[in-house]
């Protein structure tokens, strides 16, 4: 089955505090895994609308504990907060987004090894950040949780982000910093969206097809360890019962 790190409420509601959300804020998070910051943004006391999609979604485990998640805080959504949350299988690097129509992104980005391997992670990120610049409308606010080892890079490549007209699609950070999470040191990074139209390179697409390819082939590799342990474990059963 899928297995999932799940964010904190209390920590979904501080990178809310952080993106400084506003009355009628879409506020997106591309990796929403669990669905904790849509959730946290419906419930919110400031009225916003919360998106959130994953890949993870079209794995049918994962998708059923979304669903209980989700039921489990119907009942409370409807006492607290005036906002709505919106769920979506989707690639973060291929998002199904318009430009420019975002206000907030809000991101625990995948680290560690339970969520993504460091290879892919940077293969990743750079299509990542260039959806978020592509869909964040100017002055628009993005707030990641990332680990230890990948701040930096996210530094580097919003640095090199550029729109149409050549100007950068990111402003500098205005806050870098680590945070205690759950006895991990993660760290948050805090920049704004800069002006002008951003779109996507010429060789975004191939990049993101040979992310699949390697993700498919690492799932018939887990697929076939997973079948083979059975097989071993079926065999010794059989010989202790014999």
């Amino acid at each position: 089955g899928a297995e999932v790190v799940r964010l904190r409420p209390s920590t979904a509601a501080l990178l809310l505090h952080l993106a400084k959300v506003k009355p009628g804020d879409v506020v997106l998070d591309p990796c929403a895994g669990l669905g904790t910051i849509p959730v946290e943004a419906a419930l919110n006391n400031i009225p916003c609308v919360g998106m959130g999609g994953d890949v993870a979604l079209r794995i049918d485990s994962f998708a059923r504990l979304v669903t209980k998640y989700l039921k489990g805080v119907k009942n409370v959504s409807k006492t607290a907060g005036s906002g709505a949350a919106t769920f979506a299988i989707w690639d973060a690097a291929l998002l199904p987004i318009r430009d420019g129509i975002v206000d907030c992104i809000i991101s625990d980005l995948p680290f560690g090894s339970k969520c993504l391997s460091t290879s892919k992670l940077q293969r990743l990120l750079p299509l990542l950040i260039s959806e978020c610049a592509r869909i964040l409308r100017p002055g628009g606010r993005t707030v990641f949780l990332c680990g230890a080892g990948s701040y930096q890079n996210i530094k580097d490549i919003i640095a090199i982000q550029r729109t149409v007209s050549g100007s950068p699609s990111f402003r500098s950070p205005s806050a870098v910093f680590p945070a205690n999470i759950g006895g991990f040191i993660a760290w948050v990074v805090i920049v704004e969206r800069g002006e002008g139209k951003h779109v996507r390179g010429t060789d975004h697409l191939d990049k993101v097809r040979a992310i699949a390819s390697i993700s498919k082939k690492h799932e018939k590799d887990a697929e076939r360890k997973s079948a083979i342990r059975k097989q071993t474990r079926g065999a010794k059963f059989r010989r202790v019962q014999s």
